[in-house]
């Protein structure tokens, strides 16, 4: 925008943008968006399209992350004029960590809970089992920097003993 009016550029590379924020259901067309806490993809969301694929590690650097959300939407006919819609899935467990941080954006109406995958799919427009072969196929690399791969075994077995009850998506 800026150099389309004469502006000139400095240090574009220096520029950080971040990937994910929230689209207020109350006002989707807003211009400003509530910045989405990167704890939320650290704890082990995984960002899924409109169509419930997963499209790039989540714990990847910002600019990483946003290419491919971009070329995502292009992929899917995005126009420039649209908003692409994508989700962040956050299981119990990974909720548990940022609990602080969904309090306050439950707070603010910007995020909902499902009881499970099915109800997910149904709120996404998906196939119940298209949500559920994504799940299914994602690898937890999503080690904590106090974690070991010991750690992450164990937090796996703990993780597959407890059903999943709760989907928080946002």
């Amino acid at each position: 925008m800026a150099r389309s009016v004469g502006a000139k550029l400095v240090d574009m590379k220096s520029v950080q943008v971040h990937p994910t924020a929230f689209i207020d259901p109350k006002h989707p067309h807003a211009e400003t968006k509530t910045l989405c806490a990167e704890i939320l993809r650290g704890s082990g969301a995984v960002l899924l399209d409109q169509l419930g694929e997963r499209f790039v590690d989540e714990l990847e650097k910002r600019d990483v992350v946003t290419k491919h959300m971009v070329d995502r939407a292009i992929a899917l006919g995005a126009h420039a004029s649209d908003q692409p819609r994508f989700h962040l899935v956050l299981n119990q467990a990974g909720a548990s960590v940022a609990d602080k941080h969904l309090a306050i954006y439950t707070r603010k109406g910007l995020l909902t809970m499902f009881d499970g995958i099915d109800e997910l799919a149904g709120w996404m427009g998906i196939l119940p089992s298209t949500l559920r072969a994504t799940m299914g196929a994602v690898s937890y690399t999503h080690l904590r920097a106090h974690e070991t791969p010991e750690h992450l075994v164990c937090r796996l077995l703990l993780e597959k003993k407890k059903k999943l009850k709760k989907i928080t998506y946002i």
